[in-house]
């Protein structure tokens, strides 16, 4: 899945970078040279905060810019509500950008969002990816 398969229409994708993360694992992203603390959309990061959620974050993907892209879905609402993509490939066909959301999901490092937001039934297939190979958090779950 692609970041533009869960992307609304009306959102643009700009280049960003990670500038750390907070202590709840939510990111503080450079957009346009303003460090701005976001939320990603769609997902709910467990607390205490999986040291697997913060490999990925800080490991895992490239955060030298031009390596992410970021899409503000709520201009208005701090903190800032954010699509994520991470440069996963690069060749000669063209880039593949893929969403950061749907990665930590499969990878069981968080959980779908309670609510409505565009997107949601592709999440919710991801985690459940997640939860039968019992992977990350899921690895742990009672009966």
């Amino acid at each position: 899945m692609s970041a533009t398969d869960i992307m609304p229409p009306d959102q643009i994708m700009e280049s960003c970078r990670l500038v750390r993360l907070q202590s709840d694992g939510q990111p503080v992203v450079d957009l346009s040279g303003t460090p701005t603390p976001g939320v990603i959309d769609g997902i709910e990061i467990p607390q205490p905060v999986p040291e697997l959620y913060r490999e990925i974050m800080t490991q895992r993907i490239n955060w030298i810019d031009p390596s992410l892209r970021c899409a503000v879905v709520q201009p208005r609402q701090v903190p800032l509500r954010l699509r994520i993509s991470y440069l996963a490939l690069k060749d000669k066909s063209g880039d593949i950008w893929l969403d950061l959301a749907t990665l930590l999901l499969e990878e069981g490092a968080a959980r779908v969002a309670s609510g409505t937001f565009s997107g949601r039934e592709e999440f919710l297939a991801a985690e459940a990816k997640a939860r039968a190979r019992k992977a990350g958090i899921w690895g742990d779950e009672r009966p």
